[in-house]
């Protein structure tokens, strides 16, 4: 369907780019994109494949359906495209929210499919924002990389709002080596139970410390053998 001063490229199946603008009209043909802005926003909307359930009339003119087709790519000055659904709206982990990509009302650029790859074949893909990159999605983000480097300084994990902080490993290590070996030396001095009934020596095992012996044994293994600290993952 053209609109006032619109420029349209059609292929045969189901293929389309328009060149068109905000295009307010109070006509039984409207289009979603015109709701805001000014008469005249430029706006282009390249569409690859029309609904499945579209009409079999086809002499009968339609517009693009940001939901419903099949790949498009929308590039807006000025429009809101209120009936645009992301496929999920979860920022929990913002303080302050982004504006949902359905309420948006400035210049953005929209790619919508059932499935969008970026791929570098070469050198790197670079993602840079000025205020965040938000990832929402009803399922798993997952990152698979030999190394993963995150340069910040203020990393909050599991909520927004963990006051937490991780401790060091190496520092923490060598700290509870230090206050378990005190502890075993303490304990050795104890295992051994001397009294003098009569004043006479007579000694006896403790079986308390001779506990807290084999217990502290088994953690040094482990403070030894670095068994404790990832082998993965670092902190500064």
């Amino acid at each position: 369907m053209p609109f006032m001063g619109d420029s349209l490229l059609e292929g045969r199946h189901g293929q389309s780019l328009r060149f068109g603008s905000t295009a307010k009209s109070n006509s039984e043909k409207e289009n979603n994109w015109s709701d805001s802005g000014t008469n005249g926003d430029p706006i282009t909307i390249l569409r690859n494949g029309q609904p499945s359930k579209v009409s079999d009339e086809g002499w009968i003119p339609i517009t693009e359906n940001i939901n419903n087709d099949l790949s498009s790519i929308y590039l807006t000055s000025y429009q809101q495209l209120n009936t645009f659904k992301v496929a999920s709206e979860l920022y929990q982990s913002y303080n302050t929210p982004p504006i949902f990509p359905s309420q948006y009302k400035n210049p953005q650029l929209i790619l919508n499919s059932d499935r969008i790859v970026i791929n570098a074949k070469v050198d790197s893909v670079l993602l840079s924002a000025q205020q965040s990159i938000g990832m929402s999605t009803n399922g798993s983000v997952n990152v698979d990389a030999t190394s993963h480097y995150i340069s910040s300084n203020d990393i909050k994990l599991g909520s927004k709002n963990a006051t937490q902080p991780v401790l060091l490993g190496n520092d923490t290590i060598e700290l509870l080596r230090d206050l378990t070996f005190a502890v075993k030396d303490l304990a050795t001095i104890l295992q051994v139970q001397r009294d003098y009934p009569g004043g006479v020596l007579a000694t006896s095992f403790n079986s308390v410390a001779g506990n807290a012996l084999i217990c502290l044994d088994s953690i040094i293994t482990s403070l030894n053998n670095n068994s404790l600290k990832s082998q993965t993952t670092k902190v500064q």
